[in-house]
């Protein structure tokens, strides 16, 4: 006889107009659920996320399909894709059989018939198996691991014991057909037939009975999760493709956007839960709770009063406490009628101080790594950035530090407050000239120093260090002197997005008016910045870091280091150029270049931590004995270098503070790459 597959083996007609009768009730009731959630995310600010469909689809093949920031975990990466792989397939083979049930049969063709069949019953059987030893170690680290990152309760237990049961009925309900029929080709069905093997020889009208009540079972668990899905943690399997699909297809370093109409704004920045845009509201319901953004969180480290994961949660729990209110002025909003039914004005009760916490949203360092390790591409530095926004703009409730350095910046143009005239004062310890721009009037390579290359006494060493390189190198290059202005990083992290604006356009009218092919800048802040965000005001302008540059320069032999002394240094990854630009393997070329052992540290280029600077946190005063910089200095101390080299000033300045409270008096050099290059030519 021909392999093929039973269908409705011991089922009753009439059971089939009940399974049929119950799963559809129960996917209108889900696909209701969603559509509600779908009313919520409408009622958000609008926000292009539909261009570029097939980058798009890419985005969902590679991080939904292939799992990618899934599997940078182990142990949840692997479960997580044995039960997603192991589900899959098993709903392609419920496609099929329905298929063959529905359609082909009755039109006298079988589609799971012969060799296909039989290839089709293996398949089923061994990702049924793939999907159970993805749920053991689901359970196992849930239950016995108990990792702290994770959420726990009743959805999640849930999830667990509903995918459970699912799987096994359907194994059984298997098992009881071949145990009853014994069929030549069972082994195939291997799960199933060796499930089997107890009751092989059971009496026929046992097994027919116990088979059609466990399969009763089966299809009323099915129904149940697709009751529930919306509402359990499993309702990520269709929102998260969504939120994929809907993702900032930009780089990372533009994910902050301006804010329109800045001049005519009535309220800037967010603190109501519809201020947020559509594609942030549909976030809140994508994220899966899986704390890997947490986890990674530098100021969750060290205690802060942020979680990443917390902040997202809030806002999808108040979204969902505040739905009929949220719903009813979209309605309004959108001129689809919709009121109260008193006629009382309807008002969203405020996220700051009530939802969220206002100093989570000041202890954020804007590291990205949340946002990097996120599976379903949750966006949560933007979000935190529109609170912050708010919190700045609209109720001036910054960090004292932070309000003096945003008055320095918008009277001086620089944090630290000095003048304009002095920021070029750092070249005449140089037994050269520096070219400044507006009396070259033309040069291949303008060099954006910086504020803190020209002003902090420590990072002027850096410029002094790359002035010489590029000398040495004969590169044609000027400064701005004067007439460079900070390139408005701390005043957007700050959450002014005034002011930001203001000096990116003053920025971009300077700029414009000099000819050069190339910006080098020694700050990732600045790099970022002049790079990703001034393309959002009309400043297009080719920008490299002078870790990029000095490696060139290396490269193409215009400069030759000599390396006196052989020192093992750890190289400590800036996050706006490593995890915001991609840029890792330029420094490390750097400092082997000069000689020097590279030794990493367990945290390193995507996975670096925070050295706590980042998010204008620079500037606010850290009072407490855990913090971020500290704890970063522990894990580059851990390496047993002998130096730490750093690209970035921040870093620099962070790193110093710590060696010199952790280490002593600079027991362990914190130096920037150009000085560590510097020093061997």
């Amino acid at each position: 006889m021909t392999p093929n597959r039973p269908n409705y083996w011991n089922v009753p007609t009439w059971a089939h107009w009940v399974l049929y009768a119950v799963e559809t009730i129960a996917v209108i009731i889900m696909l209701y659920k969603f559509y509600q959630r779908y009313c919520l995310w409408r009622a958000g600010q609008p926000v292009n996320r539909t261009d570029h469909p097939w980058r798009r689809l890419g985005l969902v093949l590679k991080y939904a399909l292939g799992q990618w920031k899934l599997l940078r975990e182990k142990m949840g990466g692997t479960l997580h894709l044995g039960i997603f792989f192991g589900l899959t397939v098993l709903l392609i083979g419920t496609i099929l059989a329905t298929i063959d049930t529905d359609i082909a049969e009755p039109l006298h063709f079988r589609v799971l018939i012969g060799n296909f069949y039989l290839l089709y019953e293996f398949l089923l059987d061994l990702f049924a198996v793939v999907s159970l030893i993805g749920l053991a170690l689901a359970t196992y680290r849930r239950y016995q691991v108990k990792p702290s990152q994770l959420s726990y309760g009743k959805r999640f237990d849930w999830a667990l014991i509903i995918l459970w049961f699912i799987i096994l009925t359907g194994l059984i309900v298997e098992a009881l057909r071949l145990a009853a029929t014994h069929p030549a080709w069972a082994a195939w069905s291997f799960a199933g037939w060796l499930l089997a093997q107890p009751i092989w020889n059971a009496a026929p009208a046992t097994l027919e009975s116990w088979h059609i009540g466990l399969w009763f079972v089966h299809f009323t668990l099915v129904a149940a999760a697709f009751i529930t899905l919306p509402d359990s943690v499993l309702g990520h399997t269709l929102i998260a493709p969504l939120n994929i699909y809907f993702g900032d297809i930009e780089p990372m370093g533009a994910m902050l956007k301006p804010i329109p109409n800045l001049e005519e704004a009535e309220e800037l920045g967010v603190n109501q839960i519809n201020q947020f845009n559509w594609r942030q509201l549909l976030s809140l319901d994508a994220c899966t709770e899986c704390g890997r953004c947490l986890a990674v969180c530098p100021a969750a480290a060290v205690n802060e009063p942020l979680s990443p994961k917390g902040i997202v949660t809030s806002l999808r729990d108040h979204m969902t406490a505040v739905a009929p209110t949220l719903i009813t002025l979209a309605k309004q909003t959108n001129g689809d009628g919709g009121d109260n039914g008193n006629g009382n004005s309807l008002v969203l009760p405020p996220l700051l101080g009530e939802v969220i916490n206002p100093d989570a949203v000041w202890a954020c360092t804007t590291c990205g790594a949340c946002v990097y390790e996120c599976p379903v591409l949750v966006e949560h530095v933007p979000m935190i950035m529109e609170m912050r926004r708010y919190m700045t703009l609209m109720e001036g409730n910054v960090p004292d530090t932070v309000g003096n350095t945003l008055m320095m910046l918008e009277r001086n143009g620089n944090p630290w407050g000095l003048s304009p005239s002095d920021r070029a004062n750092w070249t005449n310890e140089l037994d050269f000239d520096v070219p400044i721009m507006a009396e070259k009037g033309e040069a291949e390579v303008l060099w954006w120093v910086g504020c803190a290359g020209s002003y902090d006494p420590r990072n002027q060493k850096v410029s002094k260090a790359l002035a010489k390189i590029m000398h040495q190198a004969g590169v044609d290059f000027a400064i701005l002197g004067e007439e460079e202005r900070c390139s408005g990083d701390t005043a957007r992290r700050s959450g002014n997005e005034w002011l930001f604006q203001t000096m990116a356009e003053d920025n971009i009218a300077t700029l414009k008016q000099y000819k050069f092919k190339r910006i080098v800048v020694q700050c990732p802040h600045c790099y970022n910045t002049i790079k990703n965000e001034y393309p959002q005001f009309g400043g297009e302008f080719e920008v490299v870091h002078h870790s990029q540059f000095i490696s060139e320069l290396v490269i193409q032999g215009k400069i030759h280091p000599q390396p006196t002394e052989h020192k093992k240094v750890t190289f400590h990854d800036p996050c706006y150029l490593g995890r915001y630009n991609g840029e890792y393997d330029a420094p490390r070329f750097v400092v082997r270049a000069a000689g020097a052992e590279l030794v990493e540290p367990e945290r390193t280029r995507d996975k670096a931590m925070c050295c706590g600077g980042g998010g204008a946190r620079v500037w606010q005063e850290d009072q407490k004995e855990v913090r971020i910089n500290y704890a970063r200095f522990d894990q580059l101390a851990k390496t047993g270098a002998e130096e730490i080299g750093v690209g970035c000033p921040f870093c620099m300045i962070m790193l110093e503070d710590a060696a010199k409270t952790k280490a002593g008096d600079h027991e362990m050099p914190v130096r920037d790459i150009a000085e560590i290059i510097a020093d061997s030519l």
